[in-house]
């Protein structure tokens, strides 16, 4: 277990999927409260640095285009020059690995993967096992694994999520403008996945907005390319 003596700047990598940007917030609590004086960085995916506006446990986004050379080229040179003292890969793939690599920090956390495990001072198993097989768990343990590697223990499992007055106002105008009934509880179905494997079959998401029909009004929500 890597001593947490100096330890005055974290970085977390967590820049794909806004869902787990979000199973992400309770490792970054556990952080803060272990360590109230650093300063916590994440660097995220452009478009998702809004998941985490607001929140008390991280001092800077770092957002940057995943399909732009120079926005990449421009991380990295941050990166090099971050002066991190830990960083917490909760990605470990073989982009991440070199993020992790180019901080040249001290403490190095990700997963113990071949041809990526060569960038941490500290590797992990990927996924628990038990003499039954993998164990399966609450999604948000994963990263909780990473700060338990530094002897930090879990402040709970619940999110950090942070709407702006600007987003409420918005969501607040789309609700009027689309004749939606507000005079009883909203229920939403966002039945969209970024690929097949994420979501459920269409008749099962119908069948079950048809049966939650009688307590409220029917939200159904899509991306873009996705209606």
């Amino acid at each position: 277990m890597p001593a947490l003596d100096g330890v005055r700047r974290i970085l977390v990598i967590r820049h794909r999927a806004g869902g787990d940007v979000l199973l992400a917030t309770p490792a970054l609590r556990a952080l803060r409260s272990a360590l109230p004086e650093a300063g916590i960085d994440v660097v995220t995916s452009r478009g998702f640095a809004a998941i985490l506006q607001g929140n008390p446990d991280v001092d800077r986004v770092i957002a940057f285009d995943r399909r732009s050379l120079a926005s990449q080229a421009a991380l990295y040179a941050r990166l090099i020059r971050g002066g991190y003292d830990a960083v917490l890969d909760l990605i470990s793939n073989p982009r991440s690995a070199w993020m992790t690599a180019f901080t040249r920090a001290r403490i190095r956390v990700g997963y113990d993967l071949p041809g990526r495990r060569w960038a941490y001072t500290l590797a992990l198993p990927r996924e628990p096992v038990g003499p039954q097989g993998p164990i399966l768990r609450y999604a948000p343990e994963a990263a909780l694994d990473f700060v338990r590697a530094l002897g930090i223990s879990p402040r709970g499992l619940g999110f950090t999520f942070r709407v702006s007055a600007a987003a409420e106002r918005t969501v607040d105008r789309w609700l009027t403008e689309s004749g939606i009934d507000r005079g009883k509880p909203l229920i939403a179905c966002l039945p969209t996945g970024s690929w097949p494997a994420k979501t459920w079959l269409p008749d099962r998401f119908v069948d079950v907005m048809e049966a939650l029909s009688s307590e409220g009004t029917v939200v159904w929500m899509w991306g873009p390319g996705e209606r």
